[in-house]
């Protein structure tokens, strides 16, 4: 099945789901959005060949999620700068080179969900300059989160959930002034560095649920701006003889679920 919206005589948005029709894309060059999920789309074939080698300026949006790509090559996307949106969901990459995205500096919104990234290279996202939304959950990633995402400077929102990360080490977010909303649940995080939020003058929203953390110290003091955190499914328990004190800091604090308990309008009304 193929579909497509029409302006003038230009096709400006096609969607070619479930077909092997890739290699159309590179006859249509005033192109905006191209779908291409669930396709037999592979390194192998000579449909991500036609992908790379074809020059579509106008291309905005691409979506090349539950295909078979298990890797991605050197600037494979350099020939789409004016690309916007780039969902990879639902593959099966395993790794990202710092090569892989180069040339996409007008990036704004980045997919690679259900994959199973395991190594990201130092350096991988540094071409997204005007990156706003990274989305990396459902992968096998365990690594450092501050070498992986450093100075995207107007990310806002970043999720890395439901991986391997085991610790949050010093400053693992603080070259990112602009995030707002952190989801790190269902990874496997013990340890918080008191450092890890450091610099994170905007962040509203962190998700840490389904991890095995217990808080020794004070690690969310810097959170000026934090309105909603979510601690359920953890060891923070352990924290009890502290009493709320890991958050006392947080003034502007709305919604803290821990271990299933909800508390809201600052400790002053709980809800089981």
């Amino acid at each position: 099945m193929s579909h497509s919206v029409y302006y003038g005589s230009q096709i400006t948005r096609s969607q070619f789901g479930s077909n092997n029709l890739a290699r159309a894309v590179g006859r249509l060059p005033a192109l905006k959005t191209v779908t291409l999920d669930y396709n037999t789309i592979g390194n192998n074939n000579i449909d991500i060949k036609l992908l790379i080698n074809k020059n579509i300026t106008s291309l905005v949006t691409m979506d090349l999620s539950g295909n078979s790509l298990t890797s991605l090559g050197q600037g494979t996307f350099q020939n789409y700068q004016m690309l916007q949106t780039l969902i990879l969901d639902k593959n099966k990459i395993q790794y990202l080179s710092n090569e892989t995205f180069i040339g996409l500096s007008r990036l704004k919104n980045l997919k690679i969900t259900g994959n199973q990234i395991d190594e990201i290279e130092n350096g991988t996202f540094k071409p997204l300059k005007q990156l706003q939304l990274l989305k990396l959950s459902y992968n096998q990633f365990t690594g450092d989160t501050d070498g992986l995402i450093k100075n995207l400077r107007f990310l806002s929102e970043l999720s890395l959930a439901n991986n391997a990360i085991k610790s949050l080490v010093k400053c693992s977010f603080c070259h990112l002034p602009n995030l707002t909303e952190i989801s790190l649940q269902n990874n496997i995080i013990s340890d918080i560095a008191e450092d890890a939020f450091y610099n994170l003058p905007n962040l509203s929203k962190l998700k840490l649920s389904k991890n095995n953390i217990a808080i020794k110290n004070q690690p969310f003091e810097a959170l000026q701006s934090l309105k909603e955190l979510y601690l359920d499914l953890n060891s923070v328990g352990n924290f009890s003889n502290k009493g709320l004190s890991p958050f006392r800091n947080l003034k502007k604090l709305e919604v803290l679920y821990v271990n299933q308990t909800l508390f809201t309008n600052h400790f002053t009304k709980h809800t089981n």
